[in-house]
């Protein structure tokens, strides 16, 4: 069965909020261009290893369960 990794997007807003870090210092601690993080929070685009290593290095505190959720890969139609 294939699996899809999605973001956990007010999971992660309301732990920016209580640890009061805007997305453009999230961004600057992953390393990536803002405009990269609001793409991923928008759902625009899917969390890859590289998205996720980051994000997980940057938020030392946070658990990959906190920040994502793995769910079954829907089938195309």
């Amino acid at each position: 069965m294939a699996a899809v990794i999605t973001l956990r997007r007010t999971r992660l807003m309301a732990y920016l909020r209580s640890a009061n870090l805007s997305n453009t210092a999230l961004a600057d601690r992953m390393g990536i261009h803002r405009t990269t993080l609001q793409r991923h929070l928008a759902g625009v685009i899917r969390p890859g290893e590289d998205f996720i290593g980051a994000l997980l290095l940057a938020l030392p505190k946070a658990r990959f369960e906190d920040l994502f959720e793995v769910a079954p890969a829907r089938e195309a139609s």
